[in-house]
């Protein structure tokens, strides 16, 4: 095997579990962001039939704790209002989830080029150009991702396993398929 061949084999396993755990920390975060756009809107829609309930209720006779409730029902819906068009939730979702895709993409991608390095059914300089070609591309689109929150990432740990940075020896287990943690047809 060469040395070009052992370089370029450890350096595709090291992107793809890189990648790996940035899709999947992107998608946990993705999924938070919509329950929260789902909550501030259940939220909105419960408080806004409670305003309207308390205004019937103020019209038909004079209460002052009906008042009270539907002022502070009031409140609470120009906040949730407010939140809902400050954070949307639902755009910082869709976009999460679209650059957790393009992620997967570039795994799966990543993933062929080493199926290639370990049979040896290309040599090594065009995986080198075609693995060079997906390096640029996650680190072009790894400035413009939303950082997400501590919660994200312990999810994401949590569904993959323990969590250890710059450690991925016991990551390929997990995201690196049994047959080609190592090279098979030597150049």
């Amino acid at each position: 095997m060469s040395q070009r061949q052992r370089q370029l084999h450890e350096e595709i396993k090291k992107f793809i579990v890189n990648v790996s755990w940035t899709h999947k920390i992107q998608v946990v975060y993705s999924d938070i962001l919509a329950s929260y756009a789902k909550w501030v809107r259940v939220g909105g829609i419960i408080l806004s039939a409670l305003v309207s309930s308390g205004l019937i209720y103020i019209l038909l006779s004079d209460k002052y704790w009906a008042k009270v409730v539907t002022a502070i029902a009031s409140i609470f819906v120009t906040v949730l209002t407010a939140l809902r068009k400050e954070f949307d939730f639902e755009g910082a979702s869709e976009r999460t989830k679209r650059d957790a895709n393009m992620f997967w993409e570039l795994r799966e991608k990543a993933t062929h080029l080493l199926y290639i390095l370990t049979y040896n059914t290309a040599n090594s300089e065009s995986v080198a150009t075609e693995f060079n070609e997906l390096v640029e591309t996650r680190n072009k689109k790894m400035p413009d991702l939303i950082n997400a929150p501590q919660k994200a990432v312990r999810k994401a740990s949590e569904l993959l396993k323990l969590r250890k940075d710059d450690d991925y020896e016991e990551d390929y287990k997990y995201l690196i398929p049994y047959n080609l943690k190592d090279i098979l047809e030597e150049e």
